[in-house]
């Protein structure tokens, strides 16, 4: 912890590249905690994002403290985006980091730090490569923290979502090379809102031209005929043509997976 605070403390100025997960908000916590001002925690607005997960990011910085703004980001207005390529992640990382660098030049920040952990290099992650190519700062993965870590550090400083599941965009619901749309994304994005509602804390639901494919956690797949009767009900209002249970459960980056 005291050679994280040290590389914290040792730059002139940051911006946070902020999410409200539990990892933007450790970095975000020692940044404002070391800094003494000099530190802003920066969230996007994007169509890709939930709008819940903006909100609780305002809320989550506002706990910790740090100076927070949102800014606004069209990514669907970029076609080579919308066609939803393999390197989607890094068009978007390319997109963002951009964004967050005028805004550091603008504070006349030296740096812009992430909240990227030692487990994210365990996986193919196309967006790193924006991160490298801008030079943003990742003080966690630079100390070899995993995020077991991270959430007992999360924990350690009080903070609200140290034990919170995590959460990607609403684009890596779509399989590459199927284009992203608002309505896409709306749907998602409201078939999710509703299955928290009801209960399912850690849910993905992927968009397959219309047929809903949900991975809920694998403790919660027992599934009673009234629950699901309620979730295909629910999910063809909202918009899709059949409703599906993955049998694997959830699986962070399951879409990755098919097109190794």
């Amino acid at each position: 912890m005291d050679q994280l605070l040290s590389e914290l403390e040792s730059r002139d100025g940051v911006v946070v590249a902020f999410s409200g997960g539990v990892d933007s908000s450790v970095v975000a916590s020692l940044a404002d905690e070391t800094l003494d001002g000099d530190s802003l925690a920066v969230t996007v607005r994007s169509e890709v994002f939930s709008d819940s997960e903006i909100d609780y990011a305002v809320d989550v910085a506002g706990e910790i403290g740090i100076e927070h703004e949102v800014v606004e980001l069209e990514l669907l207005d970029i076609p080579e985006f919308r066609e939803n390529p393999v390197e989607r992640c890094y068009i978007c990382k390319k997109e963002i980091m951009g964004c967050l660098f005028d805004i550091a030049s603008e504070r006349g920040f030296e740096s812009v730090v992430d909240g990227t952990t030692a487990s994210d290099f365990q996986k193919d992650r196309p967006g790193a490569r924006a991160l490298e190519e801008f030079g943003v700062f990742s003080p966690l993965a630079e100390q070899g923290l995993d995020k077991d870590q991270v959430r007992i550090i999360a924990s350690e400083l009080g903070l609200p979502n140290s034990d919170r599941p995590s959460m990607s965009c609403l684009a890596t619901r779509i399989p590459y090379g199927s284009e992203i749309s608002i309505e896409r994304l709306n749907r998602i994005e409201e078939a999710e809102v509703f299955l928290k509602e009801i209960g399912f804390e850690q849910v993905r639901v992927r968009d397959h031209d219309g047929i809903a494919r949900i991975e809920f956690s694998r403790e919660n797949r027992d599934l009673d005929v009234e629950v699901m009767d309620e979730v295909d009900s629910r999910l063809k209002e909202i918009g899709f043509d059949y409703v599906t249970l993955d049998m694997a459960g959830y699986s962070s980056g399951s879409m990755d997976k098919l097109v190794r």
